[in-house]
């Protein structure tokens, strides 16, 4: 790779980590994302997930909830809309190899967690984002998150949803119930 290289595959990984962890993308979501499906409206970033990208055929718009996310990922929108978001690292209007990125993303969460002292990244993967983010978003109606992650309200409660974690944390950071 070079140095050069080396810098665009680590800028790559990151980025994928990151619209993955503020939107609860499925990673076959974010790699097959081209730039015209994001789009801005009313201040927020919003990503369509078009049926023929959806694990359930079945499209649904996503918003990006962190706007520090957000931002880094408009700045990086070209003017003709065309290429992939999560490109491929060496070039910007070929899809990312699918293996390639698990690899790229596995070893970004081992050395998270060795440096950041999070040991559920040693083994978790990009789906634990969707997890985090059903988890915090308990208040938002159920059929609403369900959709918003692309489930069934019976798939999204009993895979996605760790209410006893989110009720030992509350009560851990002694927040009123």
């Amino acid at each position: 790779w070079g140095h050069a290289g080396a810098k665009a595959l680590r800028r790559a990984v990151v980025r994928l980590t990151l619209m993955q962890m503020t939107t609860g993308l499925r990673i076959s979501e974010a790699l097959s994302l081209e730039w015209s499906e994001v789009t801005v409206e009313s201040g927020r970033v919003w990503i369509t997930i078009l049926a023929e990208k959806s694990k359930t055929s079945k499209q649904r718009l996503v918003p990006v909830l962190v706007d520090e996310v957000a931002n880094r990922i408009i700045t990086r929108k070209p003017e003709n809309n065309l290429g992939y978001v999560n490109s491929a690292p060496s070039n910007s209007q070929k899809m990312w190899d699918a293996s390639n990125a698990h690899k790229n993303v596995k070893n970004l969460y081992k050395e998270l967690a060795q440096n950041c002292n999070v040991p559920l990244l040693e083994t978790a993967r990009s789906h634990v984002w969707r997890a985090t983010l059903n988890t915090l978003t308990v208040n938002v109606p159920e059929a609403l998150r369900a959709d918003l992650f692309g489930h069934s309200n019976t798939m999204n409660r009993s895979h996605y949803l760790d209410v006893g974690q989110a009720m030992k944390d509350a009560f851990e950071a002694k927040i009123d119930l």
